[in-house]
């Protein structure tokens, strides 16, 4: 039996097409969304708490990754993002 994949919460957004105006151009939530998570998980690698909510587990829910400390987490969310953005 094969198993079937499971998709990831940032994957259901991008299949829904939801868009957002940035700048008069529509532009998909979840890219959106994409790039304000790698600020946010940019500063977080480097020690920097973005507010008292900020919990880096929603995020590797959110995308589907892994990563047991900072850089580790902010790499395999770059490599998703870089696929995502080569568009």
């Amino acid at each position: 039996m094969e198993k079937t994949k499971v998709k990831t919460p940032f994957e259901q957004e991008l299949e829904r097409g939801k868009t957002i105006s940035v700048n008069g151009t529509d532009v998909a939530y979840a890219i959106y969304a994409m790039a304000i998570h790698k600020r946010d998980l940019s500063l977080w690698s480097k020690g920097i708490k973005i507010s008292r909510y900020f919990k880096v587990t929603d995020y590797k829910k959110y995308y589907g990754i892994k990563g047991a400390n900072g850089q580790a987490v902010l790499d395999n969310f770059m490599i998703l993002y870089n696929k995502h953005h080569a568009k």
